[in-house]
């Protein structure tokens, strides 16, 4: 009795990120994270402190799995909570980094190091976050506004020239394989 012959199947995919790409740009987001929170406000804390903190950066990169990133973005707001807000910018690059270091994470911990994942997902899926972070920044201003701290006229225009090329980044991305005018 003859096997059947399976047939051969070639998948073409295009460009990719390896898995350690991804625990390498977790680490970044997660060093800028840390060195926005403490660099914007405050004095700036012990190098024990400052080592713990990067040691925690390099953990959750190798380990982002584990409970690692959230400790990590907690850590850092208990930060913000305790020394005091910082400027508006700051706070929206605060607010940029958690969400981009909680969705590398996840990311991350799905793809094994050796694993690769497609930049077209990866742009599909940032799409969704700039889209998401185009409202995240609104609320963050409005949650400035509403502690009593005034805007600039200056943090006004970058605070709309901000949400407008998120807004703009998922619009870009988000256009369909087949344009309106050529569908029947």
């Amino acid at each position: 009795m003859r096997h059947p012959v399976a047939p051969e199947v070639d998948v073409r995919i295009g460009r990719c990120v390896s898995g350690l790409g991804l625990r390498v740009a977790l680490g970044v987001f997660g060093g800028l994270l840390v060195l926005v929170a403490f660099t914007t406000v405050g004095a700036v804390p012990p190098a024990v402190v400052l080592g713990g903190f990067g040691a925690l950066v390099v953990a959750t990169a190798a380990r982002p799995r584990a409970v690692l990133p959230g400790l990590l973005v907690g850590l850092v707001g208990l930060r913000v909570l305790i020394v005091g807000p910082p400027p508006l910018l700051a706070l929206m690059a605060l607010v940029l980094l958690v969400h981009l270091v909680l969705w590398c994470a996840a990311v991350a911990a799905r793809t094994s190091t050796r694993g690769r994942v497609e930049v077209a997902v990866l742009g599909a899926m940032l799409r969704d976050v700039a889209l998401l972070q185009a409202g995240a920044q609104v609320l963050t201003v409005g949650a400035v506004l509403v502690s009593g701290a005034s805007l600039a006229g200056g943090d006004v225009l970058r605070v709309v020239a901000i949400v407008g090329a998120m807004l703009a980044a998922g619009l870009v991305r988000s256009r369909p394989a087949e344009a309106w005018w050529q569908r029947r």
